[in-house]
């Protein structure tokens, strides 16, 4: 049975040589048949690297390494109206589990691993299933790894009790079952009836129920954090739960409800501070003012997105841009609310919110006829310091952004959005204009056109440079404007994919995920080189948000 291990890499990625292979230990023992079973394992003071085996059967050492993505399955489940055995309606495999079980995502000790999740449908009670067919056994301190152990320290004590399916299918109030908090919203779907539920945490069933699903969070936001549910009742009070629920039709049966989760979203409310205006100090003392009971949803703040997930089997239907539209029209029906801003948002997030605002903005700028004013700065010929406040009308533009509650990162990358829709196809890049003729003539180019373009790349360069100062101040100046420019050039063709998309939906040429039928939106598809900060506040991070990522 002897048999030659073959050369891996370490933890780090460095080849194991020759003295580290010396300093393993080895184990023999008897099998049934028999036959010895060889353990080979580093001496943890020299690396970290995974354990080989070798067993009787001759199992090698990678069939006993399980693939977390593959050996996971999540499903929501409820009765069956024929029989009442718990049914799964929808399948699903985690897209990331990493934070969970490491970065390799695999766990060592298991052949033919399966870790079945289920959550009931309408309540979302979850369960834990674990099945292998062969598990490695312990030798010395070498052991499989524990599944169950990994998985208590993110699920309830709940979804490893063994009475799940009597539960579930014996839950006679399922029919009359509603999700926690009110419900605010119902639209349709293709011919499907959805309902958005709200409510705060400091509500014990929406806390309960939160807590319940979120695992997802970690298995399908990378990145993402789960919430800390036990703050005390004044701070759980900023937050505000969205719930997506498919009211579905079923057979009047009590144990079986018509709601099935379809997503969720989390937002907080971040304290604004207005500085009073300075009165004339009196003469004398002052009494202390009387205690004042202090309501935070009351409080001047900015409305915070932290998380926002739709479940796989609902993706690419319009529910991620229905639920930012409810979390918006919310804000601007807020007094208190100034500013809706978004927690660390991923490319995705960034597509469906750069959308909504596209609609909200593109009427009012065009309504109040936004434009560049090349003309006020057409007689200079250098410039000491950018002039953007020649160029833009600043006042009416910050008063139009305060208006519609929109982040100041934002506003401006819809309004360079706006910019580049009103230059013709053909005189921009994406459409065969040479950037290296719109660099030598500058603003000096007869074209009105040309000017109006060079001063648009010019005005994204400014805002990606004011951004990204703080990283760029020790950078040397040849490559701070290497960096500046191929971030412009990204950030330009991401706006090129836009506008495509745009004109593509008006033309009724999208899929249902929202992506141009029979293209690949060209360069607009390359990935972006960000230097741009995506977070909405420079350099403020709510000791909120530290506890919640949101939703990419």
């Amino acid at each position: 049975m002897a048999r030659k291990a073959e050369m891996k890499q370490d933890s780090v990625g460095s080849e194991i040589n020759t003295e580290v292979i010396r300093r393993w230990r080895r184990w023999s023992i008897k099998g049934n048949d028999s036959l010895p079973h060889h353990v080979y394992h580093f001496d943890r003071s020299v690396c970290t690297s995974p354990i080989f085996v070798w067993d009787s059967e001759g199992i090698a050492p990678s069939t006993m390494a399980a693939s977390m993505e593959d050996s996971i399955q999540v499903s929501l489940v409820r009765p069956d109206p024929s029989d009442s055995a718990l049914k799964p309606i929808h399948l699903f495999h985690p897209i990331f589990t990493y934070p969970i079980f490491g970065e390799e995502e695999r766990i060592f000790g298991y052949q033919g691993l399966d870790i079945n999740i289920r959550f009931a449908a309408h309540d979302c009670r979850p369960h834990v299933a674990i099945n292998y067919e062969k598990k490695f056994p312990k030798v010395g301190d070498v052991r499989p790894t524990d599944c169950t152990k990994i998985l208590k320290e993110y699920m309830p004590p709940v979804a490893f009790e063994n009475t799940y399916d009597s539960t579930v299918t014996q839950d006679f109030s399922a029919r009359s079952w509603t999700p926690p908090g009110e419900v605010i919203h119902t639209y349709k779907r293709n011919g499907r009836t959805f309902e958005v539920w709200s409510g705060s945490l400091s509500d014990t069933n929406v806390r309960f129920l939160l807590d319940q699903i979120q695992i997802f969070v970690l298995l399908f936001i990378e990145g993402g954090q789960m919430l800390v549910l036990d703050d005390p009742e004044w701070t759980l009070n900023r937050w505000q739960v969205y719930f997506i629920y498919e009211k579905t039709q079923v057979p009047d049966q009590p144990n079986v409800s018509p709601y099935v989760l379809a997503g969720y979203a989390t937002t907080y409310r971040c304290y604004k501070m207005t500085i009073p205006a300075s009165r004339p100090t009196k003469s004398g003392l002052e009494s202390f003012p009387d205690v004042e009971v202090i309501d935070p949803t009351l409080q001047d703040c900015r409305l915070r997105v932290s998380q926002v997930l739709v479940l796989p089997p609902f993706q690419a239907n319009g529910h991620g841009s229905e639920l930012f539209r409810i979390i918006y029209k919310r804000v601007m029906n807020d007094n208190s609310i100034c500013e809706l801003t978004v927690e660390d948002p991923s490319e995705e997030f960034d597509k469906l919110r750069d959308s909504h605002d596209w609609k909200v903005l593109e009427p009012v700028f065009r309504a109040a006829n936004i434009t560049i004013n090349t003309s006020a700065v057409a007689s200079q010929t250098r410039y000491d310091k950018f002039p953007k406040k020649k160029l833009l009308d600043l006042p009416k533009l910050e008063k139009m952004r305060k208006e519609h509650k929109i982040s100041p990162r934002q506003f401006y990358r819809a309004l360079e959005l706006y910019f580049l829709s009103q230059i013709p196809y053909s005189r921009r890049a994406a459409g065969g204009a040479s950037l290296t003729k719109l660099l030598v003539r500058k603003h000096r180019s007869s074209d009105p056109v040309d000017v109006k373009y060079y001063w648009l790349r010019n005005l994204i360069k400014n805002r990606i440079w004011l951004q990204n100062s703080d990283k760029l101040v020790n950078v040397p100046r040849d490559e701070v404007v290497e960096k500046v420019s191929d971030s412009t050039r990204a950030q330009e063709d991401e706006y090129e994919g836009y506008l495509l998309n745009f004109a593509a939906k008006a033309a009724g040429d999208l899929n249902g995920a929202g992506l141009v039928v029979g293209s690949s939106a060209g360069g607009a598809a390359r990935k972006r080189k960000i230097i741009d900060d995506d977070d909405d506040d420079e350099g403020a991070v709510s000791d909120a948000s530290k506890k919640a990522r949101s939703a990419r």
